[in-house]
């Protein structure tokens, strides 16, 4: 556990595919701590960029953060899937029989790269940028399976892109009505139609005078809502001011 180097030093680590931190994780809580911390970070790191839509939709706070919290959710989910499909591939296709604990590991310092999520929403180059992260996650996994598992090179490769190929196959097939209804859940924590989609973002179909245009409705939407709750009464005071005296009176 001593020997385990600190969370930037490891995150270095797996962004540079070291296959030294694959083996240093393996049957340690401390590396399964690192592992899980890296996976959150770039479920922060997504869900953060996917909230510029959020942004542009004027979705209230409260369901502002709450559809943040179901894609970091979402992200975690998605990890555990993918583990799950490379502790089961190594085994039933090689017969190499590891604690689920060191596929969690792997898997999760595999996902380093994906703490540059937020880029996938960039404009214009956001396919770029998912496209290469795709590629230096599929290479980190696979560098993982073969140093982490003590499986060879194309073993390891089989398995990276055999579970990729099952995850894609489920989430076309048996795992149709489960993405659905996760995509329900989002709309419906954003408690309203979303007229914007990553989608617009990531093509330039908004442009710099609409970003601002509709940031500042979404502000003052906000004020507005602030300042039609009712002022709490203090003690002492009256509720209404008293109407004041007409001159002609008197």
């Amino acid at each position: 556990m001593d020997d385990l180097p600190s969370v930037s030093e490891t995150i270095r680590m797996a962004l540079r595919l070291d296959s030294s931190i694959y083996t240093l994780v393996q049957g340690s809580r401390a590396g399964l701590a690192l592992a899980l911390l890296v996976v959150l970070l770039a479920a922060i790191s997504e869900a953060t960029g996917q909230s510029v839509v959020l942004l542009l939709n004027r979705v209230r706070p409260f369901r502002f953060a709450l559809s943040v919290i179901i894609a970091v959710v979402s992200n975690i989910i998605g990890f555990l899937l993918w583990s799950v499909v490379i502790w089961l591939a190594v085994w039933m296709a090689f017969g190499v029989e590891e604690p689920f604990i060191n596929a969690l590991a792997i898997v999760g310092l595999a996902y380093a790269p994906q703490l540059f999520a937020f880029f996938e929403v960039t404009p214009y180059f956001g396919n770029f940028f998912g496209l290469v992260l795709t590629l230096w996650t599929m290479a980190a996994v696979v560098v993982a399976v073969h140093f982490g598992m003590g499986m060879s090179i194309w073993q390891a490769a089989i398995t990276g892109i055999v579970s990729w190929a099952a995850i894609q196959l489920f989430r076309r097939s048996l795992g149709r009505p489960i993405y659905a209804l996760g995509g329900w859940v989002e709309r419906r924590a954003a408690g309203s139609r979303l007229d914007y989609s990553v989608d617009d973002v990531v093509q330039g179909k908004l442009h710099r005078e609409q970003y601002s245009r509709h940031w500042n409705a979404w502000k003052q939407a906000q004020l507005a809502e602030r300042d039609t709750l009712p002022v709490p009464h203090t003690s002492g005071q009256p509720r209404h001011a008293p109407p004041e005296s007409d001159a002609s009176d008197g």
